[in-house]
């Protein structure tokens, strides 16, 4: 009599399938044994049975739940987070027929993110193709080269960005303003007012031109500075 054994996760199952024939009324036992119990239970089944019974379980399988959500439930959330992320980032988004190697599994399409700390891909539902059809994403016949990854990379990949896109606006880069423009807009502030000290008054009536902290801030520093030797 032949055996075979499916494992399943720890927090499920092992399943042992035994049969003595391939005829479909031939007995076929399962013996289900909860993990790391000692408790089995014992169907005797006939091949059309196991295959109503498989057919069951592919079917209820959306419907494994914990105590707050089904397992579709998270499923769902998992493909339209990802969509709202990636629209928008477009510019680091793309949609792929295929994966690299040409496969694709049936009814689903690939989405990736070429973000700053590495590649991310997720495979996803046909369904939700039109939702990236939008400019700024890129639609490509077959993504580009795998770079090896694993969900747990993905997981990493995701949160060293997202601890960066979070940082305090102290710790980012400060935008660069052109003095030479900030100048520019000095000279016509300067013209629309006369006899005023315009580096102490910059919202006099008299002008039209307005400031932000920071341009303001910095031609002040402009004007204490020493003239160069």
């Amino acid at each position: 009599m032949d055996e075979m054994t499916i494992p399943a996760q720890p927090s499920g199952v092992f399943i042992r399938v035994s049969e003595g024939c391939g005829a479909p009324d031939c007995a076929v036992t399962i013996v289900i044994k909860e993990y790391q119990q000692n408790d089995e239970t014992e169907f005797d089944l006939n091949r059309i049975q196991v295959a109503a019974l498989i057919g069951a379980l592919r079917t209820q399988a959306g419907m494994l739940r914990d105590e707050y959500h089904t397992m579709e439930e998270l499923y769902e959330h998992r493909h339209i987070l990802l969509m709202a992320l990636m629209l928008s980032h477009r510019e680091m988004s793309w949609r792929a027929v295929t994966q690299s190697d040409g496969e694709m599994f049936d009814g689903y399409f690939l989405a990736g993110m070429d973000l700053p700390t590495a590649q991310i891909t997720y495979h996803v539902p046909l369904d939700y193709w039109p939702v990236l059809s939008v400019p700024g994403i890129l639609t490509l016949q077959r993504a580009p080269a795998w770079d090896g990854h694993t969900p747990a990379d993905v997981l990493s990949r995701l949160a060293a960005w997202s601890r960066a896109e979070i940082r305090s606006p102290a710790d980012r880069d400060t935008p660069t303003v052109d003095p030479r423009a900030l100048l520019a807009k000095y000279i016509d502030h300067v013209g629309r007012c006369e006899g005023v000290d315009f580096l102490t008054d910059r919202n006099h009536g008299a002008s039209s031109v307005t400031w932000t902290d920071q341009e303001w801030e910095l031609l002040q520093e402009l004007r204490d500075q020493e003239p160069p030797a």
